[in-house]
Formats: structure tokens, sequence, C-alpha cells
């Protein structure tokens, strides 16, 4: 038994090591004014995660990707189309190949506070539930915003051979690639899964050891 347990200690320990060097990484929510309002209500800035980059990003993935106009940089989106996918915009809405994604109610906090990208100002919005790839994250819409976009026309892209387009969780500040453009896929090697904790610290529990989808 004493061989047993010292055997199986060594082999949980060479397997964390080998994850952690082979699939996992620590990474910390970048402060940038457009990036962490784009994140949100998601993710804030400040919050350490932890990255899986074993396996390709799939539809409904939050991930980390290099900046298309400046490599040295992050952008981080939701993965909602890979090349030659159809999306279409309208308001709030997203619509993938003809489909609409769902919504499935508000979150826990019905209404949150947004800050401004560009003044820091707060800014309340709706918070709803949305299904991507069968992932349900929350979103931030405009309060409204679903009536004042119903008879507007969409806005319509084809996504690129090779390439990913990102979508903002946030719909009300979003910084995705209808700003900076679509991204190749060897850009975009990482996805967020899980926080270790919020911008608060180790003691706020509402950010504490939670998966992210």
């Amino acid at each position: 038994m004493g061989k047993f347990s010292v055997w199986f200690g060594g082999f949980l320990l060479i397997s964390c090591v080998l994850l952690r060097l082979v699939a996992v990484r620590t990474y910390v929510i970048p402060d940038d004014d457009e990036l962490s309002s784009s994140v949100a209500p998601s993710l804030s800035s400040g919050d350490l995660v932890l990255l899986w980059r074993f396996t390709d990003a799939a539809v409904g993935d939050l991930v980390v990707c290099r900046d298309p106009q400046d490599k040295s940089y992050d952008v981080i989106g939701r993965l909602i189309g890979k090349g030659r996918d159809n999306l279409e915009f309208r308001g709030a809405n997203v619509s993938i190949n003809g489909a609409r994604m769902d919504t499935e109610g508000a979150c826990k906090e019905s209404i949150v506070t947004l800050y401004h990208p560009t003044d820091g100002s707060e800014v309340e919005a709706r918070c709803g539930m949305e299904v991507i790839g069968g992932r349900t994250h929350k979103r931030a819409q405009a309060m409204g915003d679903d009536m004042y976009f119903q008879d507007s026309e969409p806005e319509i892209v084809e996504v690129s051979h090779s390439t990913h387009f990102l979508l903002s969780d946030n719909r009300v500040f979003p910084y995705d690639s209808r700003t900076y453009g679509e991204i190749d896929w060897g850009d975009c090697p990482e996805m967020i899964f899980f926080r270790l904790w919020g911008v608060k610290g180790f003691t706020d529990a509402e950010t504490r050891f939670t998966f992210i989808k």
C-alpha cells in the first residue's frame, strides 16, 4: 500500500507538471480600457484565469488571440465564426449560418453596471444568458435594443478562409472583429476555461474558482 501511494503520488505530480507545460497556463486579463470593457460581464481586467491550449478552439469558446493590428498585444472575444461561416448582426443578437443564437432569460443580476471605455462613466445594461456552440454565457446589451433594432437592416459578414471572427460578450461597448478585423487561425491558440479568482482577490467568493463558458 505504501509503495502504491508513492507511485500514485509521483504519477499525479508528473501529470500535473506535463499538463502545466503542454496544455494549461495562467493569464491575467489585461488592464486595457477597450479590452476590459469588451469582456464584461463575463470577466474583468485583473481576473486571474487558466488558458487551455491543447485542442483547437470551437465556436462558442472565449479565446485569447494576438491582435491582428499589433501582435505584441492580445485581444479576447467569443469565437462565433470560422472560415466561410455567414454571420448576421442585428443589435445585440447574432445569427450563424442562418440560425439565430438563443437566449435563456436574464442573468442572476438582470441589470449590470458597465464602464464606458473612453471616459469611465457608469452605464447600466441588461444582462442575459446566451447560447453559442452549446455554451451558455453572459452577455450585456443596451436597454431596449431588441425593440429598437427589430426593423433595422442587419450587418452581414462572410468570414474569410482560414480566419476566426470574434464577438464581444459586451454588446454595448464591443471591441471585436468588427473593430480590428478577422484573425488568422494560428493566432488564436488558447481559450479561457477557468477563473482562479477575480480582480478583488481570493477572498471574493463570487468570482473565486469559477468555470468560464
